[in-house]
């Protein structure tokens, strides 16, 4: 498809007490930046995930808001009939997840999911084949895997184990790297 460009701003706001700001410049300046990067960071996976295209999200549509259309129905695995609770989740269900993967974006693909999900999914498969791995130290974050790909948790992601999620994401495999960017 044509790739677009376009300009977005989005602003962060941190109040502070008058006597905070005055008793030392530095860590204030260090709390600030981390207390914004905090905030933008929470804004961009809400925006990648389950923007809508409403100007809350800036006008972005997300991955999970995308895939749930008719017209990326194509990249998306549907479970069979009776799968709408993360218990009922197979090894099949996430194999055919995989066979959506094109291969030439394997590399560098990952998971994206609750840590929820993780957890009962997952974690669950793991176990039942006998087994679990270890977690990985990857770019200073601790992070497991499943199926040969690394897991990344997103508090936007489903993460009601009982929810009826009937035709809704659970899930997403994808290599972000080559279609995404902030």
């Amino acid at each position: 498809d044509q790739v677009t460009l376009t300009l977005k701003d989005l602003m962060a706001y941190t109040q502070i007490g008058k006597s905070t700001a005055m008793d030392a410049v530095i860590p204030l300046a260090e709390m600030v930046a981390r207390e914004q990067a905090r905030a933008f960071a929470i804004k961009e996976d809400a925006c990648l995930i389950i923007g809508d295209g409403t100007s809350t999200y800036g006008g972005m549509q997300g991955i999970v808001t995308l895939l749930e259309t008719a017209a990326y129905a194509g990249g998306r695995f549907v479970a069979p009939a009776n799968t709408d609770v993360f218990s009922e989740v197979t090894a099949s269900d996430t194999a055919g997840v995989i066979g959506k993967l094109p291969v030439y974006a394997r590399t560098g693909a990952r998971w994206l999911c609750s840590g929820v999900f993780e957890a009962s999914v997952f974690g669950r498969l793991k176990l039942s084949a006998g087994g679990n791995t270890n977690p990985v130290m990857r770019e200073g974050i601790v992070e497991s895997d499943y199926a040969g790909f690394p897991v990344s948790l997103a508090h936007n992601m489903p993460s009601d184990p009982t929810a009826d999620l009937t035709n809704k994401i659970m899930c997403v495999l994808g290599n972000f790297q080559l279609g995404v960017a902030f």
